[in-house]
């Protein structure tokens, strides 16, 4: 009788540990998921040098990208301020994997070289950007009346060490359909990466374009500086 509560005692404590080792393991898993996911949108103010999440309040980004499975990056990324500013006809928002049958690398193709483009390879350069959704951010302006995309833009936030480990937005690929000009519609894209940058951190916001172009920017805001230089390889 003895040895069968000996063995019994021994049975339940070996269960025990089983559990504690199993709870464990679920706990560090669940720790390093939830890390993975929420360090990104951590940023040092430049204020105050304190953590500020880069996300709606109450809105964490496992329940944005479950309800926008189709979009880039987080929609409240984009401030309201923006948002107002869209002419009647007209929404802005993050490129959508679906915008490859909308136009989008077409209005890109009035911009720079674009070459064959397949729907598959579309979606896997997506599917890269969302990865990547709180370093860079593709913005675009659809015509809701044609269901097309008649403007884009995008910025790369770069972290860096000077200014206090300061951040820089990048503003790239500027781009307005022809059919749609004259509607202050690129004025709106800047405006809105300049935000979506100063929101995420940045302390300022440069590009490049051509020398045809510098009087447009300089009515977004911006100002001629240094010169820019490229090696194309």
């Amino acid at each position: 009788m003895l040895a069968i509560t000996k063995k019994k005692k021994k049975k339940q404590e070996s269960k025990r540990k089983e559990t504690q080792f199993t709870s464990f393991v679920y706990s560090t898993f669940k720790n390093l998921l939830l890390r993975r996911i929420l360090e990104p949108c951590l940023v040092i103010s430049t204020l105050g040098a304190l953590p500020q999440l880069l996300i709606s309040p109450g809105r964490s980004p496992i329940a944005w990208m479950a309800s926008s499975p189709d979009l880039q990056f987080d929609p409240s990324r984009i401030p309201k301020e923006a948002v107002a500013q869209v002419p009647e006809g007209y929404t802005i928002r993050p490129l959508n994997v679906n915008d490859y049958d909308k136009g989008y690398l077409e209005l890109l193709s009035q911009l720079t070289t674009i070459g064959t483009i397949s729907k598959r390879k579309f979606a896997e350069r997506f599917d890269l950007l969302r990865e990547r959704n709180e370093s860079k951010y593709c913005i675009v302006i659809e015509d809701l009346g044609r269901g097309i995309i008649v403007g884009a833009g995008s910025v790369i936030i770069e972290p860096k060490f000077v200014h206090e480990c300061g951040m820089v937005g990048h503003i790239e690929d500027i781009v307005v359909d022809n059919s749609a000009r004259g509607k202050n519609l690129g004025k709106l894209i800047i405006n809105a990466l300049t935000l979506v940058a100063k929101h995420s951190g940045a302390y300022k916001v440069i590009l490049s374009c051509a020398e045809k172009n510098v009087g447009f920017y300089e009515k977004c805001g911006l100002k001629a500086k240094e010169v820019t230089m490229a090696n194309y390889l």
